[in-house]
């Protein structure tokens, strides 16, 4: 019974917290609303990010946006700010998303085309399955956004390390049909 409760207290944190019970129950779903919907002008701004500067500083640059939302969610200190940065976070999930698995299926080829979209769904779920695990650990909201977004700075100064955020020539399409099929059959 005390499980319950704490979890019924972390799940309704952001609720209470700036009082959206009664008669404002229904900002939650707007903001939740709102972020779905910027998935769309995400997705615009993503596919001019992928045309000009390629997919490998779309990823990056949309994790960093996402993380950093993810960041700022959590000290976030009225409801309009909380929608502002959920939006954020929603218009940089598609290159989140699309991003990895565009680049893994041209760095394959077309043989490998059906194994390497099993393996980026599969580590998609598995993150999904990771990210429930979190929540029961970590209960309040707040924490949670940190726990899910604070990772991916170390990731981000592993990657920089290795000038992994200049496009390749993979991304900005500039190898020939050869060479995309001898990479794919080396993997």
């Amino acid at each position: 019974m005390k499980g319950r409760r704490r979890l019924i207290k972390s799940t309704l944190g952001y609720q209470t917290r700036w009082d959206l019970v009664c008669s404002k129950r229904w900002l939650p779903v707007i903001v939740l609303t709102a972020f779905n919907a910027s998935g769309f002008f995400g997705q615009c701004a993503c596919l001019f990010i992928a045309k000009k500067f390629g997919k490998r500083v779309l990823f990056f640059s949309a994790l960093l946006l996402q993380s950093a939302s993810g960041v700022a969610t959590a000290f976030s200190p009225n409801l309009i700010c909380f929608a502002v940065f959920r939006c954020l976070a929603g218009m940089a999930l598609p290159g989140v998303l699309i991003a990895p698995a565009t680049l893994a299926h041209e760095l394959t080829g077309w043989k490998q085309h059906s194994k390497v979209s099993l393996l980026c769904s599969a580590a998609r779920s598995i993150g999904m399955v990771l990210l429930a695990g979190i929540v029961l650990f970590v209960g309040e909201w707040s924490n949670l956004a940190l726990a899910s977004s604070i990772p991916f700075y170390a990731f981000f100064l592993y990657s920089c390390r290795f000038d992994i955020f200049f496009p390749s020539p993979f991304s900005m399409g500039g190898c020939d049909p050869e060479t995309l099929t001898s990479a794919g059959q080396s993997f």
